[in-house]
């Protein structure tokens, strides 16, 4: 399939998005990273068979990937500029972009709870989020990194978080951790910081069993939605979902990388899951 780059100018800052031929009368598949990812590891969805059938949206959010740095890093600004990218898609092409399957993976999954909330969510049909932090069971780098601050200086950790806990640990033991490694060392790092910082806080933001905002958010959530998971999901996090009788499925998955590990699978997932939707979409 062919693969299409769009570089989008706003506020002096630029956002970037792979993405596949765009044709009218199909459902958009709209990925969303999480911290220090970027689109090169979803790639492989451009060029599956799903780009037959949807269009295919990769972004990189503000400061990862091919996307610019910026002043200013919080959830609610990168979504901003990711619904203008969107609209100028829209224009460009000359056609619709209404009808969307969200498709986030772990912090991505703030950002698209976040777009169901916003008044982009009139065009979002369905959302699938795969492991994306609902509790605050789920924000383990992030209460690494915030740890790591009491003695260290950030700078000497985001290094060694990359080359120690991602390439050598992880990356030389498992393939589908291997594109995040490439994907981390174009991270801005302040971008990290923020973005993580920004989840803790969120993590944190309620009080009694489950104070993660976000959860609570994605809990009453009128969009029809999905939460996917693996074998190293919380136990805490899975009562969670049970809690609040939210849809879930489970894949046999031995890390946190879920849409490159169980690549083939998740194809058939996302053809059954939007056909499951039945939608009726008038176009």
């Amino acid at each position: 399939m062919k693969l299409l780059e769009s570089y989008y100018h706003l506020n002096n800052e630029f956002y970037f998005m792979a993405h596949s031929e765009l044709k009218p009368s199909r459902l958009t598949l709209l990925f969303i990273h999480g911290l220090g990812d970027a689109h090169i590891h979803y790639l492989p969805y451009l060029h599956s068979v799903l780009a037959q059938d949807y269009n295919i949206l990769i972004p990189d959010l503000l400061g990862y990937g091919k996307s610019s740095a910026a002043k200013d890093y919080r959830f609610q600004y990168q979504i901003a500029g990711l619904q203008q990218h969107i609209h100028h898609l829209h224009k460009i092409f000359n056609l619709p972009l209404s009808n969307f399957i969200l498709i986030a993976h772990s912090m991505g999954g703030i950002h698209a709870t976040l777009l169901c909330e916003s008044n982009f969510s009139p065009n979002i049909k369905g959302f699938i989020n795969v492991e994306g932090s609902i509790t605050q069971y789920g924000s383990f780098i992030a209460k690494n990194m915030l740890n790591s601050l009491k003695t260290k200086t950030f700078s000497k950790w985001f290094t060694d978080f990359k080359q120690k806990n991602i390439y050598e640990t992880l990356g030389y033991q498992s393939i589908p951790i291997r594109p995040y490694y490439a994907a981390v060392e174009f991270c801005q790092p302040d971008a990290f910081l923020n973005n993580a910082t920004e989840m803790a806080m969120m993590s944190n933001a309620l009080t009694g069993k489950f104070t993660n905002i976000v959860g609570k958010k994605y809990a009453h959530l009128a969009i029809p939605r999905i939460y996917c998971y693996g074998d190293t999901l919380s136990k805490e996090t899975i009562e969670f979902l049970s809690a609040n009788n939210l849809l879930s499925h489970y894949f046999k998955c031995k890390t946190h990388f879920l849409l490159s590990e169980c690549f083939d699978e998740f194809i058939t997932f996302i053809k059954n899951y939007v056909e499951s939707l039945q939608l009726k979409i008038n176009l």
